[in-house]
């Protein structure tokens, strides 16, 4: 039969394998239904549609379990990229995403990126709106449309680097003199990891919050600072460590660039949920036998479905006389329909669980090596002599 006799319901389906399948679906349909004692009031359009409906309720429990397994792994990519049986990369971009916000919070990167500006104080004024008083390095007015975090405020310039170089600083020959080691080449050469220098760094800015603190402020809402003491001169900058607010915006938080303002790789159509995810349906020809069984049973559940809905629409026929009726079978086929679909997918998604989950797969190869780990501890050593 021509594949344009039968209508294509999901156009998703390749329908020339489907339509290949069919005349032998039809007739295995029929028989289990019965139609060889007595008529089945099934249309092949019928028929068909129960095989491709089938074939989508296989696809999406298989690509359901398969998002499970790598959902973590999809996010970032772009919605146009076809996943579809494949075995992806660990990229962990899920986990990179979670640790940019954490980076964002400890300071050692993220998303944001942090700018320093500055306000300049006035003689006996403590209150300083920071949306009038507040510019960047190059001497622009800071934009605050979409909200400004303070992070941290200095009285005196940025000095951390300068002090950390200068190999005849105070702290660098304090440091000699108790034997704390330094990764300055003319004071100790001494081979350090980097992690020596950023701790180094981090003493310097803790050193100079807890003994430098002549002056402190408060801070309302996020946008009026307020100096304590009072300035007793003018004309003084104060140092602002920020950052701009960032929208929650998905082509941003998932992979940003490092100002957040832009995505990297050239990617605008981010995946950030399953829907957003390309998995097609599977093409009948590519699937084994267990696979075609299972569709099969389900497309004949469907078949009892929609053969009870068509009978419950007469329940009872008359038969040789007004007295005479035949009670149609409606009711059972509709019960067994329910139970049979059930069925078919807790088995499947059981089957599923343990053939495709990765964290269950795992379990059985370490099992498995455990039992073999065992099964040498009974293999004789042989001696050895030299």
């Amino acid at each position: 039969m021509a594949n344009q006799e039968y209508k294509i319901y999901f156009p998703e389906i390749v329908p020339v394998s489907l339509s290949s399948e069919y005349i032998d679906y039809e007739l295995w349909v029929k028989s289990r239904l019965g139609d060889d004692i007595a008529s089945v009031e099934l249309t092949p359009n019928q028929i068909f549609i129960s095989l491709q409906e089938a074939d989508m309720e296989f696809s999406s429990e298989v690509n359901t379990v398969y998002m499970k397994n790598y959902m973590s792994h999809f996010y970032g990519l772009s919605q146009s990229q076809n996943v579809s049986g494949i075995n992806p990369n660990f990229t962990y971009s899920y986990l990179n995403h979670i640790t940019k916000g954490i980076g964002d919070l400890a300071g050692i990167g993220g998303n944001n990126k942090d700018f320093i500006g500055y306000i300049t104080l006035v003689q006996n004024q403590q209150n300083y709106d920071l949306r009038d008083s507040l510019y960047d390095k190059d001497g622009n007015q800071v934009d605050f449309s979409n909200g400004v975090e303070i992070k941290e405020i200095y009285y005196n310039d940025l000095d951390t680097t300068s002090r950390y170089i200068d190999t005849w600083s105070y702290y660098n020959i304090m440091a000699g003199e108790f034997g704390v080691q330094s990764a300055l080449y003319n004071t100790m050469f001494a081979m350090l990891p980097i992690n020596a220098n950023v701790m180094m760094m981090q003493h310097v800015r803790y050193n100079n919050k807890l003994r430098l603190s002549n002056y402190t402020y408060e801070m309302y809402g996020d946008q009026t600072l307020k100096i304590f003491p009072s300035p007793k001169v003018g004309n003084k900058k104060v140092y602002i460590r920020f950052r701009h607010i960032q929208p929650i915006d998905s082509t941003l938080s998932v992979t940003g660039s490092s100002d957040g303002s832009t995505r990297t790789n050239g990617i605008t159509d981010p995946i950030g949920n399953f829907s957003q995810v390309k998995l097609q349906p599977f093409n009948w020809d590519s699937l084994n036998g267990i696979a075609k069984r299972w569709i099969r049973m389900y497309g004949l559940a469907i078949c009892k479905e929609i053969l009870a809905f068509d009978r419950g629409k007469f329940k009872t026929v008359p038969f040789a006389s007004e007295n005479n009726t035949v009670e149609l079978n409606w009711d059972m086929l509709s019960s067994q329909a329910k139970d049979e679909q059930s069925k078919l997918k807790e088995t499947l998604r059981q089957d599923l669980n343990d053939i495709m989950n990765n964290a269950e797969l795992l379990k059985r190869d370490a099992d498995a090596l455990e039992q073999i780990q065992k099964q040498l501890t009974y293999v004789p050593l042989f001696p050895y002599w030299r």
